[in-house]
């Protein structure tokens, strides 16, 4: 017992050191300004918009500066820059895959692209669509992916097409889920298929692939299921820029110059969706299907060689869905059957665990208010922040998210499966 206590104080020793001196983020996903909202969770890639002042509540009919209804079918993430909303979308019962452009101030239609148009699709699970993938926006340029049917560069501005790759292809088993990520001149994507597995980056510039490696699995054999659908995150740990990217049966961090392996963790699980966090030197990860668990990862670095270990790890209300969110030293997350749960990111010591009620796919968005949580029946409950569970509000709109939320000033842009809409005060 007291040899424990001794690691575990040192060991948190450690943590309180590299809480201090590490960045968070890398690249594009550096600061948690609210003018862009440029990829899936945000600026720093991780729900943060702590200096907005968000409805706390609506309705309808009440904070509702427009609505626009969709033209498709789409569970993507809406991304903001210099006053255009772009979303992806599913026409034609998925077979026309478009990029959407809205005016921020007005809600008008701007722009609709078809990037691309496919013949045969895929089955794929009802509660996936066929524009599921975030766009995201760096430099005046959208990316936009559509998993094994496409990935492709538009021009911000106009909705230009500069290049178009279409044969990345693979067998998503239940349809496309990842989202691509930013590294400088890189689009850095997984492709973690039930044939194939792999993470691969391309040119900014030109599409042409920088690098591919294969997916390892820690060494392990492939496992069987073999498909995931995590968004990589970048992040800095001890000076070194690295993605970090979930998979089946394994996380693992990538150099994003090169796709070279620096660490992993093998752990059981398939299908995980939860993009991963960052903070006090930890990296948390949702381990998806067949056991859920929120595993806290601490790399390490000797010279040039990484390794890894589980700090903690607890295996109930875990979510395979909907993404949580770090405030401090707390994690909370909701399940995808609506159990929420505020965890010491320290120690893994469950702090409260409570019932919300409701199903959840969109990730949780953490404001200077409190927590905001949308469920796919299009009920949103805010919750405040701290060691005490206590409902603020909550409200309902006709149709629910599949969507995470979008954060620009002052206002929420939320994506419901028929609607997009501003809310704001």
């Amino acid at each position: 017992m007291g040899i424990n206590i001794i690691k575990y104080f040192l060991l948190l020793a450690v943590l309180l050191v590299n809480q201090s001196t590490d960045d968070h983020s890398g690249s594009m996903s550096a600061g948690n300004s609210t003018d862009s909202w440029p990829q899936f969770r945000g600026p720093d890639g991780q729900g943060h918009a702590p200096d907005a002042k968000l409805a706390l509540s609506w309705s309808e009919e009440e904070h509702v500066s427009w609505k626009f209804t969709d033209p498709g079918k789409g569970w993507s993430s809406p991304v903001v820059d210099h006053g255009r909303i772009w979303m992806t979308t599913a026409c034609d019962s998925g077979h026309s895959l478009r990029a959407v452009c809205l005016d921020l101030k007005s809600g008008k239609l701007m722009n609709e692209v078809e990037v691309f148009h496919v013949d045969t699709l895929n089955a794929q699970n009802s509660m996936n669509s066929y524009a599921s993938p975030s766009p995201l926006i760096a430099d005046g340029k959208l990316y936009v992916h559509f998993g094994t049917y496409g990935t492709a560069c538009l021009a911000s501005g106009t909705g230009t097409i500069i290049w178009k790759r279409s044969d990345l292809k693979l067998n998503h088993e239940v349809g496309p889920g990842s989202s691509p990520v930013i590294w400088h001149d890189k689009l850095i994507i997984p492709c973690d298929g039930k044939d194939m597995q792999y993470v691969i980056a391309l040119n900014t510039s030109t599409g042409k692939t920088a690098w591919k490696t294969e997916r390892s699995f820690g060494g392990q054999s492939r496992p069987n299921p073999c498909w995931a659908f995590c968004t990589p995150l970048i992040v800095t740990i001890d000076s070194k820029e690295q993605a970090v990217i979930p998979g089946a049966a394994y996380v693992c961090a990538y150099d994003p110059a090169d796709g070279k392996e620096l660490w992993s963790v093998n752990y059981y699980g398939w299908s995980n969706v939860p993009r991963p966090l960052y903070a006090h030197g930890l990296v948390f990860v949702c381990t998806g299907f067949g056991n859920p668990s929120l595993m806290a990862i601490h790399p390490k670095r000797r010279g040039n060689i990484w390794s890894a270990e589980v700090a903690w790890k607890i295996e109930e209300n875990v979510p395979t869905i909907p993404s949580p969110v770090l405030m401090g030293d707390r994690i909370y997350m909701i399940s995808d059957n609506g159990t929420g749960s505020c965890i010491d990111a320290i120690n893994g010591r469950k702090v409260w665990v409570k019932r919300l009620g409701g199903s959840f796919a969109a990730s949780i968005l953490s404001t200077g208010q409190g927590l905001y949580c949308f469920d796919s029946a299009g009920v949103t409950t805010v919750l405040g922040t701290g060691d005490e569970f206590k409902v603020l509000a909550k409200n309902r709109l006709n149709s629910g998210c599949m969507a995470s939320a979008a954060v620009i000033g002052n206002a929420l842009i939320l994506r419901t499966k028929k609607y997009i809409y501003r809310i704001e005060n």
